[in-house]
């Protein structure tokens, strides 16, 4: 749940509000930082005030019961509106000599169930932020009040600079036409996305047309785009396409008003020389509810070494790299040459990598920082040579490779703690609950011939009888991924095995035993075509949960009409329906790709864990107050910033991004 929220900077001088929390009938509104019931919800998103974090008035003054209020009223209640006008509210307390209007001696909230920006207040004045329902509380300190506003039927239109006039639209479309109409290309049918994610090019084949209307119809709200389908990725398209990128503020009225739904998508096209109106093929895309939380930290051998980025961010940063500049780590760290074979803790505060620097070659466990790079804490006890890891959930201890079995660890001190049964085994992941290791049963990074088995523990250092979950049967099964609550394990199963075997394909199967399910439409739904998935879909990790699971992946899939042929590894993400885990039906959507990503970046193994530069509650750290000491220099919202080198933005849910006339670019929100 999302809250209208004012960070309070506390000064040297202290704060005036305090953190504890007050009550009344039907809720009260908690001090900043403070919690509130019913109505109010929580400082880190559940109805913090926007004049002053829930306890202070519009014009600074500090809340106080109403005297001998007995109840408050609010009005108008159930608002039902089809535009994002202000709406102004009253509230009047029942008193023993009658009403009283307290419109100003109140303070107002507004949540939503949904992620998305719910507005703000000014005094008892309220500016919705998206279409959708939210949930209008105003409280006295005591006594508190709400209703509903529910905004549907809304309909917002932007326009493209290049687009010369709309009014060519007017007339009656013609659909189906295979020479004029404008033909989808990516997103493929039914793509599910996170309401949060840092845009996404819409692409067509253009089919002559020169001007488009792109429209999204949702339950809540339809967006209308014209546009001349312009844009440099696109540029070079053969035959020619359209394309459109949706600005923060269009994405935030596309899948910010339609949170949790699924909307309708056409592109209608105009020609040179023809009053016809040519419209394409209805595409289907889905929003999720909540915002998909968590980093991602991804092997990228163009940077021969880890970078990390979230879904809301435009570019990555160079975490741990060895290219264009290398990253200096602290000693004993030295000059990262190479870091690869990565894996990151569920809690996102631990790495495990291979890691070759000018001070050694080994297995390195790191701490996660906020600002890169992260600090070592183990260099070659574990091992010096090449393999992978993987973290208890308490981050206290590691299973690693060694020589062609797995060892338990200490993760601080690196000692030795147990061998695993298995005489060979590669790719462990350790379950959530902590009591299982998956693992292919041959040695190496990408072996031949392998089953996919579990291992069980009993602590501190007893280990089962290796059991089955999907055998060889002719194929190799690679890099197993526990599901957030345990009960799933995703993994790539190939003919050969190596590198550079195109037959790799996701598969799902449960983790106490059952059908492996093959993810068809992740792997083989493909810029609205079906295809054969020969793309090498590897390396399967899943993110933080949401409303949707979501399952990381690379591969050298086409992108659109930007990578037509494909040929590179990239990162892309497919939604999963839980309601279907554990049967025998793909539960998978069609996958996207990240935006983040240079085009010509080769990337693998997308690590997808919570993230520290989040608070563990879902709200964000308190970045207003400046940086964390340790935590070096960084640039607040607003601040010039480049978005290939310098400081970062300090606040995590700011990119860096074009935003100046000049095409310059600034810390701004990344939020959709």
């Amino acid at each position: 749940m999302r809250a209208a929220l004012v960070v309070l900077v506390c000064l040297a001088s202290g704060c005036n509000c305090g953190g504890g929390s007050t009550s009344g009938s039907g809720g009260g509104a908690g001090g900043s930082g403070g919690s509130s019931s019913a109505g109010g919800g929580s400082s880190a998103g559940g109805g913090t005030a926007s004049s002053g974090g829930g306890s202070t008035l519009s014009d600074g003054g500090q809340l106080s019961c109403v005297p001998g209020a007995t109840a408050l009223t609010l009005s108008p209640t159930q608002v039902m509106a089809q535009t994002l006008s202000a709406l102004a509210f009253t509230v009047k307390a029942t008193t023993a000599t009658g009403m009283q209007d307290v419109s100003n001696r109140v303070a107002c909230t507004a949540s939503r169930t949904d992620d998305t920006p719910p507005g703000t207040f000014t005094g008892t004045s309220y500016q919705p932020a998206a279409a959708g329902t939210a949930t209008v509380t105003c409280t006295d300190g005591c006594l508190s009040v709400s209703t509903s506003v529910a905004i549907t039927g809304l309909t917002q239109t932007f326009r493209d600079p290049g687009v010369a006039v709309t009014g060519r639209f007017g007339g009656q479309p013609v659909t189906g036409d295979a020479m004029k109409s404008p033909q989808w290309v990516y997103p493929h049918d039914d793509t599910r996305f996170p309401r949060n994610i840092y845009k996404q090019l819409f692409q067509w084949r253009a089919q002559g047309n020169d001007q488009f209307k792109v429209t999204f119809a949702g339950p809540n709200a339809t967006v209308v785009v014209y546009t001349d389908g312009q844009h440099p990725l696109c540029a070079q398209a053969n035959p020619a396409a359209g394309c459109y990128e949706s600005s923060v503020d269009e994405w935030l009225a596309i899948a910010g008003g339609n949170a949790g739904e699924t909307v309708t998508v056409t592109v209608d096209g105009v020609r040179p020389g023809d009053t016809k109106v040519y419209r394409s093929t209805t595409l289907h895309v889905g929003f999720s509810k909540r915002d998909v939380k968590g980093a991602i930290f991804y092997w990228s051998t163009t940077a021969a070494g880890i970078r990390r980025a979230s879904v809301s961010e435009a570019a990555p940063e160079g975490y741990v790299v060895a290219k264009p500049v290398a990253t200096q780590l602290a000693t004993p760290g030295g000059t990262v040459k190479c870091v690869a074979c990565h894996t990151v803790s569920r809690s996102g505060k631990k790495i495990i990598a291979f890691s070759d620097t000018s001070a050694s070659k080994g297995e390195y466990v790191y701490e996660v920082t906020l600002q890169p790079p992260p600090t070592v804490t183990l260099t070659t006890e574990l091992s010096t040579t090449k393999g992978f890891g993987t973290f208890s959930p308490d981050d206290k201890q590691v299973v690693a490779t060694t020589g062609m079995g797995l060892a338990q660890f200490d993760a601080r001190t690196g000692m030795k703690i147990a061998p695993l049964p298995p005489a060979a085994a590669t790719n462990p992941d350790w379950s959530p609950a902590g009591d299982l290791v998956a693992y292919s049963n041959k040695s190496g990074d990408s072996p031949g011939g392998a089953a996919l088995e579990v291992v069980g523990l009993t602590p501190p250092s007893s280990w089962s009888t290796p059991r089955t979950l999907v055998p060889a049967g002719g194929k190799t099964n690679l890099f197993p991924s526990f599901s957030p609550t345990g009960a799933h394990v995703a993994f790539a199963q190939g003919v050969k095995g190596g590198h550079g075997d195109k037959t790799y394909q996701l598969w799902i199967v449960p983790s106490d035993g059952g059908v492996a399910v093959e993810l068809i439409r992740a792997n083989r739904h493909v810029n609205n075509q079906v295809t054969d998935g020969q793309f090498e879909n590897n390396m399967p990790t899943w993110a933080p949960p949401g409303d949707y699971d979501w399952v990381a992946f690379n591969s050298a899939r086409p992108y659109g009409v930007v990578v037509p042929t494909g040929g590179i590894q990239q990162i892309w993400v497919a939604a999963i329906d839980r309601s279907k885990l554990g049967g025998a039906v793909d539960p998978s959507f069609p996958a996207f790709r990240f935006a983040f990503q240079a085009l010509n970046e080769n990337n693998h193994r997308a690590y997808w864990t919570l993230d520290v530069r989040q608070e563990a509650d879902g709200g964000t750290m308190p970045f207003d107050a400046g940086p964390p000491p340790d935590a070096g220099m960084c640039l607040m919202t607003g601040a010039i910033c480049d978005q290939t080198s310098g400081p970062l933005c300090c606040n995590p849910l700011d990119v860096c991004d074009v935003a100046l006339p000049d095409g310059g670019a600034t810390c701004h929100s990344g939020l959709q």
